[in-house]
């Protein structure tokens, strides 16, 4: 595993507007053997929403090699939202001010995927 890529696992991002970030390497292909953690938290009161401007792992099934996992809460315990590969993502939003996601490469063809961007917005929560 290439250690400059280390300091990605457990990266916090927060911000009361939002941001982006993405997997490492990207716009260039992501390296094999990553494992990667990021926890978005928005302010207190508010939710974040999550797009992908660009998504694409390896196909297949994605539990058993790359994927993003992404889950409603602030740690690798809470709800998941679920668990993405191939070329699609959806929109995610979170029902509190925590979202974390995992990236994980253990592709069979190294350097032939580009990753990931994607960009959090810190919302309003809504009245129900």
């Amino acid at each position: 595993m290439n250690a400059s890529f280390l300091n990605n696992n457990n990266l916090q991002l927060s911000s009361p507007s939002g941001g982006t970030f993405s997997s490492p390497s990207y716009p260039s292909y992501y390296p094999d053997s990553m494992l990667c953690t990021w926890k978005i938290t928005a302010p207190s009161g508010k939710r974040i929403k999550l797009n992908f401007n660009y998504f694409r792992l390896e196909s297949g099934v994605c539990s058993s090699n790359d994927y993003l996992e992404v889950r409603d809460g602030s740690s690798s315990t809470s709800l998941k939202q679920g668990t993405y590969c191939g070329s699609y993502a959806p929109t995610v939003t979170s029902s509190g001010r925590y979202l974390w996601l995992r990236f994980r490469s253990l592709t069979l063809h190294p350097l032939l995927y580009k990753g990931f961007q994607a960009r959090y917005e810190v919302i309003s929560k809504s009245c129900k």
